[in-house]
Order: C-alpha cells, then sequence, then structure tokens
C-alpha cells in the first residue's frame, strides 16, 4: 500500500495536535482576507461527502478549505514512510540473523551425522544423507553387503563439492566403498572392494586395475530393488590424475573414473573429460540386464540404470563399509562368498592393462 494512504485512519491526538495552528493558517473570509470556504464544491460533488470535508470538520468543527486536510496527509504520511524503512531494516537485519543462526546449526548437525556409524541391521535405519531410502532400499542394501555391517558417510558432493578432485581427496584410500548416485528419479549405485587408487603423477593414469565389484539399482530402472553381477573381465578399475584422463576406445570420449571396464564413467565429457563428478555415462550390457528391467535400450541391447546413458547426476555420495570385526576394521578387508572359487576371499588389487574400458552408445 502507497504510504499516502495511510494518514487515513490516523489517531485523533495526532490530527488535533495541529489543530491550533491549521486554524490560525488557514484563510477566514470573515474576517475579509478574501478566501471563500469551498462548502458550496463539497456538496455539488458525487455524494456530498468527501473524505477531507470530514477530515476538516473533525479539525475545526466546520468546513475548511481544502489546504488543511491536504498539509495533515502530506505530513503524516512523510512520518509514517520514515517509520516504515526503518521498520523494514530493523526486519531485514533480524531475518539475516536467524538464517546464519540456521545454517550455523545444520552445519553442526551434518558434521555429528557423518560422524556416526550407521548399521544395517538396525530396524530404524536411516542413512544421514540427502539422499533419502525407504524400507525395502535400506534392507536390500543390508542384504548385499552382509549383516552386521557398518557404513560411513566419506563424500557428498552437495557438501564437500562435485569435482573428481574433492571426491578424490575426501575418499582417501578407504575401502570397500559403497558408490551412490541419484539422477532424476533413479537411484542407482556400485559397491567396490578395493579403493580408488590414486595415480603416480597427475599427468598419468593408473591402469587398470582388478577390483571385485557388482553394480545396483535402487529405484527407476527396476520396479524393486536389484543386485547386478559382472563377470571377471568386468572387475576393474581406472583412474585419471587431475591433468590426465581416461580415452573411449569407440569414440572421442573422456573421463576420469572408469568402472566395471566402462559401465560407469564420472567426469565423463565429449570431448572431455570434465573434472564434475555428475557429469557421468552408466549402461549395462543386454547380457546382464535382469529380465525385469523396464527402462530402454539402445541399439546394441543395452541398457542404463540411470535415467540417460550420458546425463548430470544429482547428487553424488561414497559410502566406506566397514567390518563388523575390530581386526577385519584394522585390516580393511571384507570377507565374501562370490569369489570365482566359490569360498569366501579378500579383495584382489593388482595392475592389469589387457582391457580396454568401452562405453556403450
Amino acid at each position: 500500500m502507497p504510504f499516502f494512504f495511510v494518514p487515513l485512519v490516523l489517531p485523533p491526538f495526532i490530527v488535533k495536535s495541529f489543530s491550533h495552528v491549521l486554524r490560525s493558517a488557514v484563510p477566514n473570509p470573515e474576517r475579509g482576507q478574501g478566501i471563500r470556504i469551498i462548502k458550496g464544491v463539497h456538496h455539488r460533488a458525487a455524494g456530498g461527502n468527501h473524505w477531507w470535508k470530514t477530515l476538516g470538520e473533525t479539525i475545526n468543527g466546520k468546513e475548511v478549505a481544502w489546504t488543511v486536510p491536504l498539509t495533515v496527509l502530506l505530513f503524516g504520511g512523510l512520518l509514517i514512510h520514515k517509520w516504515h524503512q526503518s521498520l523494514r531494516r530493523d526486519l531485514a537485519s533480524l531475518g539475516a540473523s536467524v538464517k546464519a543462526a540456521q545454517s550455523d546449526s545444520d552445519q553442526r548437525l551434518q558434521a555429528l551425522a557423518v560422524e556416526r556409524e550407521v548399521t544395517p541391521h538396525d530396524a530404524t535405519l536411516t542413512f544421514p544423507s540427502l539422499i533419502s531410502l525407504t524400507e525395502d532400499e535400506l534392507l536390500a542394501l543390508r542384504k548385499w553387503i552382509g549383516h552386521g555391517q557398518s557404513i560411513k558417510l566419506l563424500y557428498r558432493g552437495s557438501r564437500d563439492g562435485f569435482t573428481v578432485t574433492d571426491m578424490l581427496r575426501r575418499v582417501g584410500s578407504a575401502s570397500p566403498l559403497l558408490l551412490l548416485i541419484r539422477q532424476d528419479c533413479h537411484l542407482f549405485g556400485c559397491y567396490m572392494e578395493a579403493a580408488i587408487k590414486q595415480p603416480p603423477r597427475t599427468n598419468r593414469c593408473t591402469g587398470q586395475y582388478r577390483c571385485h565389484l557388482w553394480f545396483f539399482a535402487l529405484r527407476g530402472a527396476f520396479d524393486t530393488p536389484i543386485k547386478i553381477a559382472v563377470p571377471p573381465e568386468r572387475r576393474l578399475i581406472n583412474v585419471a590424475g587431475d591433468h590426465a584422463s581416461i580415452k573411449s576406445d569407440l569414440s572421442d570420449c573422456r573421463g576420469k573414473l572408469c568402472l566395471g571396464r566402462g559401465y560407469l564413467w564420472l567426469g565423463w565429457g565429449l570431448p572431455g573429460p570434465t573434472n564434475d563428478v555428475r557429469s557421468m555415462h552408466q549402461y549395462i550390457g543386454g547380457e546382464h540386464l535382469p529380465e525385469s528391467y523396464r527402462g530402454e535400450v539402445n541399439r546394441r541391447g543395452c541398457g542404463t540404470l540411470a535415467s540417460t546413458m550420458n546425463g548430470n547426476a544429482i547428487e553424488v555420495e561414497v559410502w566406506q563399509v566397514l567390518s563388523s570385526t575390530a581386526a577385519e576394521r584394522r585390516e580393511g578387508v571384507r570377507q565374501t562368498g562370490e569369489g570365482e572359487g566359490g569360498g569366501g576371499r579378500q579383495s584382489v588389487v593388482c595392475h592389469d592393462g589387457s582391457y580396454v574400458c568401452d562405453p556403450c552408445f
């Protein structure tokens, strides 16, 4: 509302305080001052009862010239306008203080959430994460990573930065790892027993090294959460340094991190690479797609766990899966029964340059 409408509701004492001054300033035709009262004008107007007439009668007890209420309006409006500006400044300052306090409180809560370990066998399990999981999705993860295991958040893109460098710095040499990616309404990821190794120099790549890994989809590509195993020739990781890249053998595309011999690329670009961990390429070969897959396939029969094979993720998180015993935690080794020999085995990390990462177009 414009400030000059506010004086219409001024308290009477403000109006009366100016009455003696205004009466002396108003010309009086009875004293021969030659200015006539505009009584006739009021009665000729539509309705014959304007707001300034009523205000004039309140001040002087009779109809007066229009200059009297106009002076009151202008002066009162100016005072209220100044008061309104001062009030807005005070409210803005108060709002900034409240927002700063809330931000500080949120940061402390996030820090506490990161420090605590989450145990999947807890019936009330909730990840301290921006990626919310349903009960079915949590139960599926518990089944896949093993009962009694606990997890700890190492990296969250929205908190730590969305560069590949940020992710590698936060994850360090921790293992085993659970990579969780959200793209639109799709939620999927990858489990890796080995650590994400750093190349010896920033302008080099690690070369592909073996790592027991598997992919999973929690929502989007399937009606229910599902785990996707990959054959031994796909259990490979390749990591590029800050000033290096991994090149596709089928195109001029490049990336910074390649998992599963091309099943998942991070820092993906054409021609690329990009240091943005959200820029990704993900596909699963038709021979490894479960029958319950309900997404789209390309001309090669490949599907994807994401909404599109090439796209940008909304959130990326990396969790460390901690073993159930103190001795295994110190060693960073997780026993699994999914090895080629059928028995439990430890994760194996070794260099192997005989395979080439191949994306699917």
